[in-house]
C-alpha cells in the first residue's frame, strides 16, 4: 500500500510541475506578443510618418497642381485584359458548338 501512496504523491507533484511548466510558458509568451505587438505599431505609425512626409513633399514640389500617384495596377490591368480576352475566346468557341449540333442532326 506504500508504494501506492508514493505513486500517487509522484503523480500529484508531476502535475504540479507541469501547471508551473505552463504558466511560466504563458508568460514568457504574452511578455514576447507585448513586444511584438509594440514593435508592429511603432513601424506602422513610421511607415505613415514617411508617407505623409512624402505626400507633403510631393504637393510643395508640385506647386498645388494635380498630382498622379502611382497604384501599382499596371500588371493587374493587363493581366485583366487578357483574362476578359480569354472569356471572349471562350464564349466564342460555345457559339462554335450551338452551331455543329444543327448540322449533325442534318445529317441523321
Amino acid at each position: 500500500m506504500s508504494s501506492i501512496r508514493i505513486y500517487g504523491q509522484l503523480v500529484c507533484l508531476l502535475f504540479l510541475v507541469l501547471e508551473f511548466t505552463v504558466k511560466a510558458i504563458e508568460a514568457s509568451a504574452e511578455a514576447d506578443l507585448d513586444k511584438r505587438w509594440a514593435e508592429k505599431q511603432r513601424l506602422e505609425e513610421d511607415r505613415r510618418k514617411e508617407n505623409f512626409d512624402k505626400l507633403r513633399k510631393d504637393m510643395e514640389k508640385s506647386g498645388g497642381e494635380t498630382v498622379v500617384l502611382s497604384t501599382g495596377l499596371k500588371d493587374k490591368g493587363d493581366r485583366s485584359k487578357t483574362m476578359m480576352d480569354e472569356e471572349d475566346e471562350e464564349i466564342e468557341d460555345d457559339d462554335d458548338d450551338d452551331y455543329e449540333i444543327p448540322m449533325m442532326m442534318k445529317m441523321l
